[in-house]
């Protein structure tokens, strides 16, 4: 029995050795944790913003001198001919610009990298943003000496005034994303406030004198809702997750108000906030 336990006991001595050896060793160390998952940004959702604006366009009022003075010639006018071919001569186009400001609010949706959506758009100009002009043809220094009325002449004339004080459309947008950075395009349709007003005037006059004879004349104004066409681009950029910055371009064309053909262009820049 003495020998057994002996040589067990000796047994013992070499694992007991490797037992603490093992106990020495270093561990390894636990498994880091698993990495969050990245997060991809999104242009899905509403947002608001404001923007400020720079419009220039020409105002065609082409027709609507022709309209007044055609309005002015009075029944069985022996040279109604006369005027109604003189006021073709008429300058007809005229250049504008105004500053403006306004704000913009749609919804995105998101199908892989298109964006796609509705949009409300609104921009009111802060001064005069059109024409008034006063012009006759020909120089009333020159007329237009009457056929078969020695020594009479005409002038035909007219003075308008026209201008847009503000339009908004609803449109939809449709885009392509780069992450953060959104170029899109767009059409739209909705109104814009446009007032216009004028008189024409036919005189007849003394060549020799320049003492009028007769005079007629005829007026027209209006200030309505037309509606209004659009389409443009423009780029949004995504600072952060909430807020962006805009740049866009409109070409707007207005229906036809009393003769008045009307179509502007407008540079915005803005900034929104997403939610």
């Amino acid at each position: 029995m003495k020998r057994l336990t002996a040589a067990l006991a000796a047994l013992a001595l070499p694992a007991s050795a490797l037992i603490a050896e093992a106990a020495d060793l270093p561990r390894r160390p636990p498994d880091p944790p698993p990495m969050p998952a990245p997060v991809i940004f999104s242009w899905a959702g509403p947002y608001v913003g404001i923007h400020g604006a720079y419009g220039w366009g020409q105002f065609n009022r082409y027709q609507f001198d022709q309209n007044l003075i055609a309005a002015a010639i009075p029944a069985n006018y022996q040279y109604a001919s006369v005027a109604r071919a003189y006021a073709q001569s008429l300058p007809g186009t005229y250049d504008s610009n105004q500053w403006g400001g306004g704000f913009f609010a749609g919804y995105n949706f998101v199908s892989g990298n298109v964006v796609f959506g509705g949009e409300l758009d609104y921009t009111a100009f802060f001064g005069k943003f059109g024409a008034s002009t006063i012009c006759y043809y020909p120089d009333p220094n020159l007329g237009i000496v009457l056929p078969g009325a020695s020594g009479r002449s005409m002038i035909v004339g007219a003075d308008t005034t026209s201008k847009i004080t503000d339009y908004g459309l609803v449109k939809a947008r449709l885009g392509y994303s780069f992450d953060r950075f959104l170029p899109y395009a767009f059409v739209g349709i909705g109104g814009a406030r446009f007032k216009a007003s004028g008189y024409g005037s036919i005189e007849e006059y003394v060549t020799a004198t320049g003492v009028a004879t007769a005079t007629y004349t005829s007026s027209a104004s209006k200030d309505q809702l037309t509606l209004a066409y659009g389409a443009g681009v423009g780029v949004d950029y995504a600072i952060t997750d909430q807020i962006l910055l805009r740049a866009q371009y409109d070409y707007v064309q207005l229906d036809s108000v009393i003769g008045q053909e009307t179509k502007i262009q407008v540079g915005k820049i803005g900034a929104g906030i997403r939610f």
